[in-house]
């Protein structure tokens, strides 16, 4: 039985996504997500690094290519699985390895716009928010 590894990253596009035509006429868009481990600091109450970056790569071909081509921007939010790869690497003198998904799958998370004053966003409640509305059935609806 052959062994298949998936993996899932969620987070936050790092740049804009790269769409290039390789030699052969195939479409490649190339995207980057980081991960960085934190921990809550109990000094400051603040969320703080905990480790090194990992930028994970991926790569979507052809159609994929070019249907999230233009849907896809630096800082949009994206769940990202494919199956994990090493590779090496060498550029002016240094090296070091990345972390690449193959195969890639990627979904858009839908986020919420930003309000000016979120407090202004629900109108005020005359009853309490957990009282059952009037059209509340006790019944089972099947």
């Amino acid at each position: 039985m052959r062994q298949q590894v998936k993996m899932t990253i969620s987070g936050y596009l790092s740049r804009d996504p790269e769409l290039r035509v390789t030699q052969g006429g195939d479409k490649v868009l190339g995207l980057s997500v980081p991960y960085t481990p934190s921990r809550f600091d109990q000094g400051s109450q603040k969320w703080v690094d905990a480790g090194p970056t990992l930028w994970v790569k991926a790569a979507l071909w052809n159609q994929d290519a070019e249907l999230y081509a233009d849907k896809l921007a630096k800082g949009t939010a994206v769940i990202v699985e494919g199956e994990p790869v090493l590779r090496a690497w060498e550029k002016d003198g240094r090296s070091g390895v990345e972390l690449e998904l193959k195969f890639a799958q990627v979904s858009i998370v839908p986020t919420a716009p930003k309000q000016q004053n979120p407090a202004q966003s629900f109108p005020a409640q005359e009853s309490e928010p957990w009282a059952p509305s009037a059209a509340f059935s006790d019944q089972t609806p099947f």
